[in-house]
């Protein structure tokens, strides 16, 4: 094996935090011989598939039975993947952990190649959440396992921040039994002296990314996300678009800023395409779209809608509370968008979700949402069946008013 690059494995993998681990890692399949970790920027992809090579390897950070690389370095560019597969093998290694594949020229060709040869090797992959394994010219997609990794939850903010490993809840639960699972939880919550409302409200304004503990200041926190959005903007599209000219790119984050004062909204697509100068509704869906795949915007379709891979999405958010913050210009965005934009998040990918008629949400065509305060009643779902209000500033509900936090105890 290249010394340079065991060298550059071990440099990543000495310094790697065990403390906390993301909710899906131990959904991690051993028996899978590829698999693709995507999602967002500062999400904590990286440290995930640290983590799992170490785990494997009894936390053995000199093990040559692992090897970490990062797609983007100069000396994966040199060696060539398939190469460092090869050498890796020939010398026992077992797990093979590639970062940031989607910077990495025609990578599906590689990748493809080291599943074909090296039978043993089990390989984990990271990658930008627009990247699409099951386009090019080598369909990886029947080949691998896909874990798209989200932001963090309200339960994972709560163990990274207080220390306090909490369980999971499926949403059938919550419905059936929230009473007791929030009576249960609230006990918790008060040995270690903590008033969930108040830590649900600072969840919302900072606690979706890991990385807000590299910052002394909130401002700086934000600042960081607007730098994170714009390389996303800049540099990932581009990865799995290299076709896109500057001129499509400078169009994409104006759009981010026409919707960042707007969300959540039902976009007038006219309006749009006028205000940004953009000459048709095909490539404004297409610019939706890129931003949805990024994880910087979450698009929902009407419920009953025709399916259509570029359909007009009835209502456009933000991806997450956070970015309501950050990109809101406002001190104190408005208290009903982010309690929107907390359930579109934390809902999205986990569900199918809709934007029904009546209510905020239609989830898996089954349940209806209504999103709310305290006062908040079910008056607008009075009529429809299967239908729940979430409402904030409560600690337990009764019957169909369930307290808005709980859901953030999903994943």
């Amino acid at each position: 094996m290249n010394y340079d690059i065991k060298l550059l494995s071990q440099s990543f993998i000495k310094d790697v935090s065990l403390e906390f681990k993301r909710y899906f890692f131990q959904n991690f399949n051993d028996d899978a011989r590829v698999f693709f970790v995507i999602g967002a920027r500062g999400v904590g992809k990286t440290t995930a598939i640290l983590q799992y090579i170490l785990k494997r390897a009894n936390n053995d950070t000199t093990s040559d039975k692992i090897l970490y690389v990062p797609a983007d370095h100069l000396l994966a560019e040199k060696i060539g993947l398939y190469q460092i597969a090869e050498n890796f093998v020939m010398e026992g290694g077992q797990i093979l952990a590639i970062d940031e594949i989607h910077k990495y020229e025609n990578w599906s060709k590689e990748i493809k190649s080291i599943f074909d040869t090296f039978k043993k090797l089990r390989v984990v992959i990271s990658g930008s959440s627009s990247l699409e394994i099951s386009k090019g010219s080598f369909d990886l997609s029947r080949r691998a396992l896909v874990f798209n990794m989200k932001h963090m939850s309200l339960r994972e903010y709560i163990e990274f921040e207080y220390k306090l490993s909490l369980p999971t809840f499926k949403l059938d639960d919550i419905l059936i039994n929230h009473q007791e699972i929030t009576h249960n939880l609230l006990k918790k919550f008060e040995k270690k002296e903590m008033k969930i409302i108040t830590v649900f409200h600072k969840y919302l304004k900072e606690g979706c990314f890991p990385f807000r503990k590299e910052y002394v200041s909130i401002e700086n926190y934000y600042l960081a996300i607007h730098q994170m959005i714009n390389s996303s903007i800049e540099n990932d599209i581009i990865a799995v678009h290299p076709k896109l000219s500057g001129v499509s790119l400078k169009r994409i984050k104006k759009l981010l800023n026409y919707l960042a004062g707007s969300c959540p909204f039902a976009p007038d697509m006219a309006k749009i395409k006028t205000a940004l100068s953009i000459s048709d509704e095909r490539t404004l869906k297409q610019y939706l779209g890129y931003l949805d795949k990024l994880q910087i915007i979450i698009n929902v379709d009407k419920a009953g809608g025709k399916l259509s891979g570029l359909q007009r999405p009835e209502k456009i958010y933000l991806n997450n509370p956070n970015f309501v913050y950050a990109l809101s210009n406002k001190n104190s965005p408005d208290i009903g968008n982010l309690r929107e934009t907390f359930v579109a998040n934390i809902l999205s990918g986990l569900h199918d979700i809709k934007i029904p008629d009546r209510g905020d949400f239609l989830l898996d065509d089954k349940y209806t949402l209504e999103i709310g305060g305290k006062s908040k009643n079910s008056v607008q779902i009075k009529d429809q069946k299967n239908a729940y209000v979430f409402s904030d500033d409560i600690e337990i509900g009764m019957k169909n008013k369930i307290p808005l936090w709980i859901l953030g105890f999903l994943y």
